[in-house]
């Protein structure tokens, strides 16, 4: 994105120096505080649910277990207990609806 900005206003002109050094300074200002976009797994701690072999009225069988986490990094504090990743292993074909 600042690469965008710079080519765009800052790319030619007698002033192009300052301008870049305005825009550059803006971005970092506007970006202090921010996460990466990336939450590593192994840098969290999770909550392994048993796992439970489930067998549906359908003829579906299969085994599921969910992770929920539990404590991650201070920057990503407001995802503490709001994440959980359910897994399912299916023993025959099915169609899920979400």
């Amino acid at each position: 994105m600042l690469e965008r900005l710079e080519a765009k206003y800052a790319a030619v002109g007698p002033c192009r120096v300052q301008i870049g050094n305005i825009i550059r300074n803006r971005y970092l200002q506007w970006t202090v505080g921010m996460h990466q976009p990336y939450l590593p797994f192994s840098t969290c701690r999770w909550n392994l649910t048993e796992p439970a072999v489930i067998s549906r009225d359908d003829g579906v069988s299969y085994v599921s277990f969910n992770f929920t986490l539990v404590d991650a990094p201070s920057v990503f504090d407001f995802t503490d207990e709001g994440v959980t990743i359910r897994c399912r292993f299916y023993a025959t074909d099915a169609a899920e609806n979400v």
